[in-house]
C-alpha cells in the first residue's frame, strides 16, 4: 500500500493540457514513466506523448530519459516514504539476495536508498555485524536488530529523506579498522546506461569505494 503523500497541484500559470497534467500526476506517483506504455493508456502516439514530456521537462518539472521521463534528481529524493512505495517486491527480492550474501561477523556499509533500505530490514537475523550508513531512516530500522551494531557519520541530516549529508571519508568522520563489505544503490549507473547524467553524492560514495575488502 502506498503511503499516504500530498503533491501539489502542477503550476497553474503554466499552460499544461489535461493530458499533460495527467502524465506529471502519474510521474510524481510513481517516480518514472515510459512513453510506450502512456501512449496505450491515452489512446495517443509515441511522438504525442514524447511531446508532451518535452514540454513538462521544459518547464523545469521532470527530466527525460530514453523511452520516458522521471522526476528531477532533486525532487525525487525528497520522498523517501515515496521511492520505499516503487517497485516494492523487486527491491525486496534484492534485499533478500544481497543479505544472504553477507556473511557474520563483518563490518559493513550501507549507502542511503530505499533499495538498500530492504536490505538493512534483510539484515535481522545476522549477527556480530557492524553497519555504517548515511541515512538515519535505515539507521532506525537497524537498531533493532540484536546482532547489529549501528554506526552513523557526522554530518547534516538532510529533513527530506533523512540522508547525512557533507560526510567526511577515512580522512575524517568516516574511520573503521577494516570494512568487508558494501551494499550500494545503482541508479547513477543504470541512468548512465539510459543516457541520463545523475548527480553524485561523492563524499559517502568515496568512502564506500575506498574502504571496503569488496
Amino acid at each position: 500500500m502506498k503511503a499516504d503523500v500530498f503533491y501539489p497541484e502542477p503550476d497553474m500559470s503554466i499552460d499544461f493540457n489535461a493530458r499533460q497534467k495527467a502524465i506529471l500526476n502519474q510521474i510524481r506517483q510513481e517516480g518514472r514513466v515510459l512513453v510506450e506504455a502512456l501512449s496505450g493508456a491515452f489512446g495517443t502516439t509515441p511522438q504525442t506523448i514524447r511531446r508532451d514530456l518535452q514540454v513538462l521537462e521544459d518547464t523545469g518539472e521532470v527530466m527525460r530519459f530514453h523511452g520516458g521521463a522521471s522526476l528531477l534528481p532533486g525532487v525525487e529524493y525528497t520522498g523517501f516514504d515515496v521511492r520505499r512505495t516503487i517497485a516494492v517486491e523487486e527491491k525486496e527480492a534484492i534485499g533478500v539476495a544481497v543479505a544472504q550474501r553477507i556473511p557474520p561477523n563483518v563490518m559493513l556499509m550501507l549507502n542511503g536508498g530505499t533499495t538498500t533500505a530492504a536490505v538493512a530490514r534483510s539484515l535481522k537475523g545476522h549477527s556480530g555485524l557492524r553497519v555504517i550508513v548515511d541515512n538515519v531512516n535505515i539507521a532506525n530500522d537497524l537498531r533493532r536488530f540484536p546482532g547489529v551494531d549501528v554506526l552513523v557519520p557526522g554530518g547534516m541530516v538532510r529533513r527530506s529523506d533523512g540522508a547525512v549529508t557533507g560526510v567526511e571519508t577515512t580522512r575524517g568522520t568516516i574511520g573503521a579498522k577494516k570494512v568487508g563489505v558494501v551494499a550500494a544503490g545503482h541508479t547513477s549507473v543504470l541512468m548512465q546506461m539510459a543516457g541520463v547524467r545523475m548527480p553524485l553524492e561523492s563524499f559517502p560514495l568515496q568512502a564506500l569505494v575506498s574502504e571496503p575488502v569488496k
